[in-house]
């Protein structure tokens, strides 16, 4: 009997490490049952399943995190355009100080506010 040469080794441990190996007991004649039903082999069926479950849980956790982007403390997302253009304006501003405080005019940023906290 011949060996197996090595390119041939090496050919399939290349593909194989394309995947990952799960193996899975289901009860005897569930293989026959989903050819049958879906016109599909067991694996392209169970992988389509989990494939499809596993974007269904991307896209709630997408949507989770997009939440508290917008809605940082968990409040009821504010209706009223005006207290919305608040919330911009106040962020912009923010953003505004931390770019100055970061190009060296942090002095000149708290003597502003010190002023601007001192009219009331």
């Amino acid at each position: 009997m011949n060996k197996t040469p090595n390119y041939t080794k090496n050919a399939v441990n290349k593909y194989n490490s394309k995947f990952d190996r799960i193996a899975l007991n289901l009860p005897k004649g569930t293989k026959e049952e989903i050819r049958q039903l879906t016109g599909k082999s067991c694996n392209a069926f169970i992988s389509s399943l989990v494939i499809g479950e596993l974007e269904r849980i991307k896209s709630k956790k997408r949507e989770a995190e997009e939440k508290k982007i917008y809605n940082p403390k968990n409040q009821k997302p504010s209706s009223n355009l005006q207290e919305l253009q608040k919330l911009l304006d106040q962020r912009k501003s923010d953003v505004i100080r931390e770019k100055r405080i970061n190009n060296g005019e942090f002095m000149t940023v708290a003597r502003e506010e010190d002023e601007y906290y001192n009219k009331f």
